[in-house]
């Protein structure tokens, strides 16, 4: 009599929860992709996908979701994981889990006022310094076939073959071809139209570049989104959505970070080897600007790929947008925040450490060179008036538009300018206001 009692009134709690907790499934479109690879996390990460959107998970929110089809109960889903991860495991935790953490991350299917409920989970940002009012250009089956056959250039034995060109390039045109970039820089002196050309050859480079991000994922069998066009900070750029790099192990994503910067210089070979078959000069130029953007992309502060490279080498993603977990895990009692292992932990304590002084240093070089800088800025602005009223007597339109984008270039650093030291204030106040704060929580 009283186990019938008990069964009547465990049946009636059943029915008075919902039974999306009760039997809890997966949203339609989510993917799970098993073990994030060589990280510098203390504690495993599981990947999961959801319409582009990546999510490092706990085993047992993994595990959970692995047995979340809609028909298997919470029980027996928490009897599963249990045996599975061999620990401990409750259908109160499940359920919990269930309505508190896979929810609210919109990663079960649940009533629309439950999952849009913005108190469990903050709102998403936008990422610390990324790209803005992003553009499709090229879809990733529109460029398969062209993509499938540059995978080729990372075959190891082309590999070795392209850096010894590259090298032997770079040794000649920087000591015996130091002559030839003098003749084009005094063609590109007399001939300010042929600033079109040299638009057009890092314009032709920069998109090759990206190129060499898809193919890299070509190479590794692993999907990417689209080759695009945004703004960084106020620079126009092209990009390369390769956000399902995080299913690849370590050396295959430092393949994907560096496959730009080698596409990059295959172009400068190229450009090398008409000035070989023509002998003009400008040509040289091309191989310049390919070793600016590529110092340039080097940049591990901004994200550029160093940072990429750096952050895959740390095996710690988006190492930017880490700064506060990592702060708060300076506690001495840390309750989930960021767990790196020791060795990262120290490396990234080191990173921030430089990336605060980098951010700093505008400051110590505006008080130094600040007069100079601004002197020769305005200087350099004046001379376009002269430029545009000389190429418009003349009638030049070739003319016109190179001084045209002179000026756009200027306009551009100028701002670029203003705003790196914009963002260098903001930065260097916020990791001060959150070092503080680390500080006194911790005292």
């Amino acid at each position: 009599m009283a186990a019938n009692v008990l069964r009547t009134l465990h049946a009636a709690e059943r029915e008075e929860r919902p039974r999306w907790i009760e039997y809890p499934a997966r949203v339609s479109g989510l993917e799970l992709h098993g073990p994030m690879p060589d990280t510098g996390f203390d504690r495993e990460q599981w990947l999961a996908s959801l319409n582009g959107r990546y999510f490092a998970l706990t085993p047992i929110l993994y595990r959970i979701l692995e047995q979340a089809d809609g028909v298997t109960s919470a029980e027996a889903i928490a009897a599963q994981v249990a045996c599975t991860l061999g620990q401990p495991l409750t259908v109160d935790d499940v359920r919990w889990l269930v309505e508190h953490r896979l929810a609210p991350a919109g990663l079960v299917r649940c009533p629309t006022a439950v999952a849009s409920d913005p108190r469990p989970e903050p709102s998403r940002r936008k990422p610390l310094l990324s790209i803005r009012a992003r553009v499709s250009l090229l879809r990733p089956e529109w460029i398969a076939p062209v993509t499938n056959l540059l995978q080729y250039l990372f075959w190891r034995p082309i590999v070795f073959l392209s850096l010894g060109l590259i090298t032997v390039l770079h040794v000649w045109i920087y000591t015996a071809g130091s002559a030839a970039l003098g003749d084009a820089s005094r063609l590109l002196f007399f001939e300010p139209r042929w600033i079109l050309l040299v638009f057009a050859m890092e314009l032709g480079a920069s998109l090759f570049h990206e190129f060499g991000h898809a193919a890299a994922m070509r190479r590794a069998r692993c999907p990417h989104g689209p080759i695009g066009f945004g703004v960084y900070l106020i620079w126009p750029v092209f990009y390369t959505d390769v956000t399902p790099i995080y299913r690849l192990r370590r050396s295959k994503r430092l393949r994907v970070d560096l496959g730009g910067m080698y596409f990059h210089q295959l172009a400068a070979l190229g450009f090398a080897g008409l000035y070989l078959v023509s002998g003009w000069p400008l040509w040289l130029l091309g191989v310049v600007i390919a070793d600016v953007q590529c110092l340039r992309q080097l940049n591990p502060f901004f994200r550029f790929d160093g940072y990429y490279i750096l952050a895959d080498l740390l095996g710690v993603p988006d190492p930017l947008s880490q700064i506060k977990p990592f702060l708060r895990s300076l506690r001495r009692r840390p309750t989930g925040q960021l767990q790196l292992r020791r060795t990262t932990r120290l490396l990234f304590a080191g990173y921030l450490a430089i990336v605060a002084v980098y951010f700093v240093l505008p400051y110590a070089i505006g008080l130094e060179y600040g007069d100079d800088i601004v002197r020769t800025v305005w200087t350099t602005g004046a001379g376009f008036g002269p430029a545009f009223a000389q190429a418009w007597a003349q009638g030049d339109l070739l003319l016109l538009a190179a001084v045209s984008i002179q000026f756009v270039f200027w306009l551009l650093s100028v701002l670029g300018l203003m705003l790196f030291v914009w963002s260098a204030f903001s930065l260097t106040t916020a990791l001060v206001k959150r070092a503080w704060q680390a500080f006194t929580s911790h005292s």
